[in-house]
């Protein structure tokens, strides 16, 4: 009753609102009139067929008086609201802010999809300057509204105003494509606003401070923070000894006068990585095992949602095959995205109960198989389809052809820097260690290790290292060769798996189409298995795939444990013929520095296997990564100079037979010396070039093989003898296109160029 009289005095008391019901009875009063003349008048014909029985008439009544009511009460609230905005203005006006901050972090997500550098490569830096705009405008209107909105409140009712902002962050849940950022944006804008909210609260404080003294306190708790940080960053636990340390006891060498630049090395207590190593595990909490029943439960079920329309039962299909990737063609009508190309993996799923020719002609048996069980968990079963027709056109392709090793495995290790492999790998890296003590036709010591301490990557991110690793070409060069090819061609079966879904370590769909980048698939793969909705996710959240923070499942097992599977079997299938194979381990492709972690003993044992069962006979083994940890995480907030420093430092061991081959040729030497030379990526392209097409070493710096087709213009082999003196960032001999801030190995003074 109060509220009715409430709205019956603010209807007399508002000269607006009476002129609206004055006008609205007027115009009833017009309508009633106009109603009975029709009625009342003779003369007006009664169209028979336009009459409206008692009931049509009742409903239609009905119908008015509903939409009356929905009007009434829509001015009730509307009026409602004004007052509201009129007694607290502030309120509002923060509301605005908010609002608008939203609306603005909605212009900033309208872009492309697929990766950031892949449509930088297409739309132009323009474009992502204009959305980087938009998000920085919009962090600034939420990171005002909540420093006001938590400065100026008496009352927790204000926390409100924070629902709509997290609403919509975790609505906006899809992943790295710039048109809805996702997950990373989302949790990357978070974390601004914890940097920006405090700091336009403290300035706030501070002018408060100076015209009232009675926030001198507060002023001084924040100042007291702001000391406690300075502090905690020159902590004397965050000691750097040892952070320029190798293996067997080798320190990188940045003597000015043999070499053209020096590595930087963070000061004594700028080094955090070490001393919080651990710290930032999530799996221990939230993914203890791959066996939890939370992760099993629903794997059929998402299995069977993703990989499209079978046939009517779906209970009954228990048995698939992942399909061979190289074979989908892709033509220009599909846009090459990361996403576009998870989808059509799945669909091309193959249901094992109708193989046959009938069903799938043409179509090879797939080697990598999807049990259900009756509790509908998945297990996975993996046999290689040894080709002896493959083999046969192989051996007399190599009768004739000169090439350095029969056998070479790459083990790349996605993000991982050379400092992490020593802290996180450190297994491997105890197991790798003794072969690095050099000596000549020992019996016991098969081979010989080599680590390159000057290994700087092209940029921090992966596609201009592997374009620069895989292709010897920059990026944004359009025309280049993968190594594959010449390896092919040579006589070498080919083999590849990896824990991502893609044609390559990096999603290169839409490069293939838009470049001439000619992209020559494996002989043998284990790709489709990794696109499995059940392991990958084309949005990349953090608890699946690969940006996951925590444990990477698939069927109660890691990912990275049938791609080792995978390589034992492809290598056994194989051993007695040439070949080359690469296993793509993504666990360091995360935020938290934390999930290689769980890498550690099964590479080890990998690794182990391999030498113990004298699997290794002629090959050279690498182990390489393509640059430092760069994910969105604790690190990018906290800030630690070593973190900055190992973002382009990475991880390259070479492991070579020790023979009369390696120290007769000179290659021994050459070797030994590049362990402290600059080396890029580009180098290590040269290098697996001329691994596969001749047997040459050079040993006088002339560089002769680069005559040879496949190699670069930029790199060269580091088993042959490379000039230190010529090799640093800047050198326009090698227009290498590595960034201030990306080149780690700083020019030493008095170098010309």
């Amino acid at each position: 009753m109060k509220l009715e009289k409430d709205n019956i005095n603010l209807h007399k008391n508002t000269p607006g609102l009476q002129k609206i019901n004055d006008s609205d009875n007027s115009f009833e009063k017009k309508t009633n009139n106009i109603e009975s003349i029709i009625i009342n008048n003779p003369k007006i014909e009664k169209d028979k067929s336009t009459e409206f029985s008692p009931v049509e008439i009742k409903s239609s009544e009905s119908n008015i008086s509903n939409l009356n009511s929905i009007i009434e009460k829509t001015k009730k609230i509307l009026l409602n609201l004004i007052s509201i905005i009129k007694k607290n203005k502030k309120d509002a006006f923060l509301f605005l802010i908010n609002i608008t901050s939203i609306i603005t972090y909605g212009i900033s997500l309208r872009g492309c999809e697929g990766d950031p550098t892949e449509c930088t490569i297409k739309r132009g830096l323009i474009f992502y300057i204009t959305v980087g705009i938009f998000t920085v405008i919009s962090c600034l209107l939420v990171s005002t509204y909540l420093a006001i909105a938590f400065y100026t409140c008496s009352s927790f009712y204000h926390l409100i105003y924070l629902i709509p902002i997290y609403l919509f962050f975790f609505i906006n849940y899809t992943g790295t494509d710039a048109e809805e950022h996702g997950t990373y944006n989302s949790i990357g804008f978070i974390l601004f606003l914890f940097i920006l909210v405090p700091l336009v609260v403290f300035i706030l404080y501070v002018i408060h401070w100076i015209r009232n003294k009675k926030y001198k306190i507060t002023f001084f708790v924040f100042l007291s923070i702001f000391f406690v940080i300075v502090v905690y960053q020159n902590y004397p636990g965050f000691s750097c000894k040892d952070w320029d340390k190798g293996l067997n006891n080798t320190y990188i060498n940045n003597d000015n006068k043999k070499y053209s630049c020096s590595i930087i090395i963070p000061k004594k207590n700028q080094c955090m990585l070490k001393s919080l190593d651990g710290v930032f595990d999530l799996s221990k909490i939230f993914r203890p095992s791959c066996q939890a029943q939370n992760i099993l439960k629903n794997e059929k079920k998402i299995f069977l949602k993703n990989i499209g329309k079978l046939y009517n039962d779906e209970s009954k299909l228990n048995h698939f095959g992942y399909p061979i990737t190289a074979r989908n063609k892709f033509s220009m009508e599909d846009k090459g995205l990361l996403k576009d190309y998870m989808l059509y993996v799945n669909k091309e799923t193959i249901k094992m109960d109708l193989f046959d020719q009938k069903h799938y002609p043409n179509e090879p048996k797939p080697e990598v198989e999807l049990f259900f069980d009756e509790k509908n968990y998945g297990h996975i079963k993996m046999k290689i389809n040894y080709n002896e027709t493959l083999v046969k056109e192989r051996r007399e392709i190599s009768k004739n052809k000169k090439t350095l090793y029969d056998n070479i495995l790459i083990i790349y290790i996605d993000a991982i820097s050379r400092n992490h492999f020593l802290r996180k790998l450190n297994k491997l890296a105890k197991f790798i260690e003794p072969y690095m003590k050099y000596e000549r036709n020992e019996e016991k010591k098969k081979f010989s290790a080599f680590q390159f301490m000057k290994y700087n990557t092209v940029k921090g991110l992966t596609l201009p290292n592997i374009k620069a690793m895989f292709y010897g070409i920059q990026l944004e060069e359009k025309i280049g060769t993968n190594y594959v090819k010449y390896y092919k061609d040579q006589g070498y079966i080919t083999g590849h798996t990896g824990t991502t879904c893609g044609r390559e370590i990096f999603s290169i769909n839409s490069l293939i189409l838009d470049q001439q980048l000619d992209y020559n698939s494996f002989d043998h793969e284990n790709i489709a298995m990794f696109c499995d909705p059940n392991f990958f996710d084309y949005r990349y959240p953090l608890h699946k795939g690969v940006a996951s923070v925590l444990k990477r499942c698939l069927y109660g097992k890691y990912g990275f444990e049938y791609a080792m599977e995978y390589t034992q079997l492809f290598w056994e299938s194989y051993i007695n013929e040439k070949k080359m194979f690469r296993i793509h381990l993504n666990e360091g492709h995360e935020g938290t520095m934390e999930l290689v972690t769980y890498l550690e003993e099964p590479l080890y044992l990998f690794v182990k296997m391999f030498f113990d069962n004298n699997y290794l006979n002629d090959t050279i083994i690498f182990f390489v990564s393509d640059h430092g940890n760069h994910m969105l995480g604790p690190y990018q907030i906290i800030r630690p100079k070593d973190y900055f420093i190992e973002s382009t430092l990475a991880t390259l061991i070479i492991m070579v037979p020790n023979n009369d081959k390696l120290y007769d040729s000179g290659m021994y030497d050459n070797l030994f010396e590049n362990q402290q030379t600059f080396i890029t990526p580009y180098d290590i392209h040269d290098t697996l070039i001329h691994i596969a097409i001749t047997d040459q070493i050079d040993v006088t710096g002339d560089f002769f093989y680069n005559s040879l087709q496949g190699f670069s213009k930029r790199g060269a082999s580091v088993l042959n003898k490379i000039n230190s003196k010529e090799r640093f960032c800047e050198n326009p001999k090698f227009d290498y296109k590595i960034a201030k801030s990306d080149c780690k190995c700083k020019i030493n003074k008095g170098v010309k160029y």
